[in-house]
């Protein structure tokens, strides 16, 4: 908790929790929210904390997170269960068991997250090296790519943790933490080590660009969130 604000600071692991938009103030909903936190820069990884929180990464953080709560309508479809570091795992806390749960996790460190959730598979890959989608950069070296059919896929710029090479072309997860009406806002991509999750990078699918046979498509965002919808399969990952 942070004293010094004008009202309660709380956070898991340096994650903030975050109020979202008009909604009254619920934990599980927060904390998706300041899971959305970005880099400046890539950074190096830090293995004594968590890498789904700033503190995991040697790195300047920008000052908001990537969730805009004017925009964002809470979870999507989602669920978070949380680890401790003795392996005891807890739902995650509800507003009347709040205070119980900050007495805990002043003595016990919480290690993973275990997240039920929509994913769905995606790929980095440098942007110069792919034919058509140059000219679709916003000073980003690197792009995420969803394959939604043989000759049909999104690309969108997004924020790396770590540099790009180390995950180029490996098959990817993104985890939709929120949602913008019926449609995903926000994805957290993770790679898969030694059978756990780790974060590296995340975006926000308000821009996200069409292309089809190298060609590309002008349309309303919702005809691609809505393809992009139909590809989500329900799982739960542990993210460390």
């Amino acid at each position: 908790m942070v004293l010094k604000a004008e009202t309660p600071i709380y956070h898991i692991e340096g994650v903030p929790l975050v109020p979202i938009g008009s909604l009254a103030f619920v934990p599980e909903y927060s904390f998706i929210q300041g899971l959305s936190w970005y880099h400046e820069t890539v950074g190096e990884r830090r293995p004594e904390f968590p890498l789904w929180s700033w503190t995991g990464w040697t790195v300047q953080l920008v000052d908001k997170v990537i969730l805009n709560p004017r925009w964002s309508r809470g979870p999507y479809d989602l669920s978070i269960r949380i680890e401790y570091e003795n392996e005891i795992i807890r739902d995650f806390p509800k507003q009347n068991e709040w205070q119980d749960f900050l007495s805990k996790i002043a003595n016990i460190r919480v290690k993973f997250l275990h997240i039920k959730g929509q994913t769905v598979k995606c790929t980095i890959l440098r942007a110069a090296n792919e034919v058509g989608v140059a000219y679709l950069r916003h000073d980003e070296e690197y792009l995420l790519k969803f394959q939604i059919e043989k000759n049909t896929a999104f690309y969108a710029p997004l924020r790396l943790d770590l540099d790009g090479s180390q995950n180029e072309r490996k098959p990817l997860e993104c985890i939709c933490l929120s949602r913008y009406e019926r449609f995903p806002a926000m994805l957290l991509i993770a790679t898969n080590t030694d059978g756990v999750k780790e974060r590296v990078g995340c975006m926000d699918t308000y821009h996200i660009y069409y292309m089809q046979d190298g060609m590309r498509f002008y349309r309303d965002p919702e005809v691609y969130l809505a393809m992009l919808k139909k590809k989500l399969q329900l799982q739960t990952i542990r993210l460390g």
